[in-house]
């Protein structure tokens, strides 16, 4: 979605630094999906027209990877009750992750009779699924529309990342900062941050952060912005201290307990004070609890490149 390539100065990618920035920090565990599932499977066997069963048996196929199983018990879902609003959503949610955006939009212009869906999470799907098809224009309108409804910092975040793939930078700040007003999450506020670090305008951030800072508990992310901050204003030694301040406080928190955000974010420093064969064993230690993630794909591209330099 995001347009914005790896860049061997170290500094992630958009897409990188928005799903760590929505990634959340606590440790991350795998869900006990072989005893939920087998919960589900005996009320099944119990009343094989459970809706509720079915739709929790799918959701639980697609923490598992199994897209299939995830499709067959939405098939049987919409057979016993053709116009559940619960079903259409759950399978253009699915097929949304598989790339069918087109059958995901039939599902979501199946809710009612404009073709929108009333909530929130509805319509924050859509705005994917409309996104996802390059409709950029009525993708940020659903998203409007969804941030109206509810206070998700998720919807804000996607929000502002479609107004920058569409050049719409300033529009993209402000929704930043309205979307840190109305949730008050810090993390829209370190969203915008970097938004400036990344539009030339670190006097700004710097500024932004030194005052966020004070302000938040784990204070590691809005750290690292201070020393690309830095960075950028010249002042390297600042943001060596800036980085190593971040790393003592990672380590603390990694010795308590791990999650691949975190192996991410240590990694991170560890790639901006010169010490890349560290980042890349970060960048590692993530994606093998969580192959997909993103951030630690972009971190482990750029320790890669500055490994590869170096000989």
């Amino acid at each position: 979605m995001r347009p914005l390539r790896l860049r061997a100065s170290g500094v992630p990618t958009r897409a990188a630094l928005l799903a760590l920035l929505a990634w959340p920090s606590p440790a991350f565990a795998d869900p006990p999906l072989g005893d939920e599932r087998a919960t589900l499977a005996a009320r099944l066997a119990e009343d094989p027209q459970d809706i509720e069963a079915l739709l929790a048996r799918s959701e639980l196929s697609m923490r598992a990877r199994e897209p299939a199983a995830a499709l067959d018990d939405l098939r049987v879902a919409a057979a016993l009750q053709a116009g559940d609003a619960r079903v259409a959503r759950q399978s253009a949610s699915v097929l949304h992750r598989l790339g069918r955006d087109e059958e995901a939009l039939a599902w979501l212009d199946s809710l009612d009779g404009r073709g929108r869906a009333e909530d929130a999470r509805a319509l924050g799907l859509r705005a994917r699924v409309l996104s996802a098809l390059g409709r950029s224009d009525e993708a940020i309108e659903a998203y409007d529309a969804a941030v109206g409804q509810a206070d998700d910092v998720d919807l804000w975040l996607e929000r502002g990342a479609l107004l920058e793939q569409t050049g719409q930078t300033e529009a993209a700040a402000r929704g930043y900062a309205e979307g840190a007003a109305t949730t008050s999450a810090a993390v829209l506020q370190l969203a915008g941050i970097d938004l400036d670090l990344r539009t030339g305008r670190a006097d700004r951030a710097l500024q932004a952060i030194d005052a966020l800072l004070p302000r938040m508990a784990a204070r590691a992310r809005g750290l690292l912005l201070r020393a690309r901050a830095l960075e950028a204003l010249e002042r390297p030694r600042d943001a060596r201290s800036a980085r190593l301040e971040a790393l003592a406080e990672l380590d603390a928190r990694i010795a308590r307990r791990a999650s691949p955000a975190l192996r991410v974010d240590r990694g991170e420093a560890l790639l901006g004070l010169g010490r890349a064969p560290e980042a890349l064993a970060e960048a590692n230690a993530a994606l093998a609890r969580l192959p997909d993630f993103e951030p630690a794909r972009s971190l482990a591209a750029r320790a890669r490149r500055v490994l590869g330099g170096a000989r």
